[in-house]
């Protein structure tokens, strides 16, 4: 018994040091910076979720390993997806030869406009990969993800500048070209179509830069392989009709292309989203910084006259 005012005091000087530090600690908190503590924790978690994206995405590494094997990795997919896309507009010639004359001169007569949309949509992949590989090779993972973004809204501002200048430029070029009468009635009917597809064009070769930039040219190949094969039906269900659907022309011609890029868009965007390529942000981050926007207006150029030419 005697051993319990012992323990007793002992306890009792236990809880006396345990009050003063209490009293020391709460005292000091008018001191305690509570901004800089939750800064320090916010850039951590941003950290870790860096981290955590670089080790989540199937990015393939190519400042390892041998050179040779990188560019025979990336060209042959891009290689096949050149064919295929080539064989996509032959596809489109044959129908159309099979509809009329005037249906096949108005889209050879659309071609150089055409042409001149996918050499800026391009520009963009072009500029997208030149600038996003640059700062994969860093792992520098904020200014990665604050590229892409900016490359979503330069491709935003490319579909505006594209839809305008297009509805404005293309009927006096075919007139200048010496289009008339139902022979420029279908060219336009196409062109002007297509053009109200410009975003599925900007925005699918915004994404294709963001993934060759990360070693992924695959899933361009295959949208530009399953494309094919996908307009080899819609070209003539649109063009003649049928299953409910009315026969719309050369302007179905149009849909049909429209319908296959939109697929291919959102297969795109699935892809670089899954792999971690692609991350949630807010609104806000989209709007225009020019800074980026210069570099990756700087960039997009030679692809553009590349192309053109």
């Amino acid at each position: 018994m005697d051993l319990i005012p012992k323990y007793a005091g002992s306890c009792s000087l236990g809880l006396f040091s345990i009050l003063s530090l209490n009293v020391t600690f709460l005292g000091s908190l008018d001191r305690v910076d509570f901004e800089k503590i939750y800064k320090y924790a916010k850039k951590k978690s941003s950290l870790l979720a860096s981290q955590n994206t670089m080790e989540n995405s199937k990015r393939h590494d190519m400042t390892k390993g041998s050179i040779f094997k990188h560019l025979w990795r990336m060209a042959l997919p891009v290689s096949v997806g050149l064919f295929f896309n080539t064989m996509y507009n032959v596809v489109d010639t044959f129908f159309l030869a099979r509809e009329s004359t005037e249906s096949l001169a108005a889209i050879s007569l659309s071609f150089p406009i055409f042409l001149g949309l996918i050499a800026v949509t391009e520009g963009i992949s072009t500029a997208a990969s030149a600038l996003i590989s640059y700062h994969v090779g860093k792992k520098d993972e904020a200014m990665l993800h604050k590229l892409s973004i900016q490359i979503f809204t330069f491709s935003l501002l490319t579909t505006f500048f594209l839809m305008c200048s297009g509805w404005y430029f293309t009927e006096p070029v075919f007139r200048f070209l010496g289009a008339d009468g139902m022979y420029l009635h279908k060219a336009l009917a196409y062109m002007n179509t297509i053009l109200y597809g410009s975003a599925f064009f900007a925005f699918s070769s915004a994404i294709n830069g963001i993934l060759l930039a990360q070693g992924q040219p695959h899933p361009m190949r295959n949208v530009l392989v399953a494309g094919f094969f996908l307009n080899c039906f819609l070209d003539p269900w649109f063009l003649y009709g049928g299953f409910g659907l009315p026969a719309m022309g050369i302007r179905g011609i149009a849909y049909a292309t429209l319908l296959s890029k939109s697929l291919g868009l959102v297969y795109l965007f699935w892809k670089a989203w899954i792999e971690h390529f692609i991350v949630r942000v807010k609104l806000k981050d989209y709007f225009p910084q020019w800074k980026i926007l210069k570099q990756i207006l700087t960039r997009s150029p030679s692809a553009h006259w590349l192309l053109s030419s």
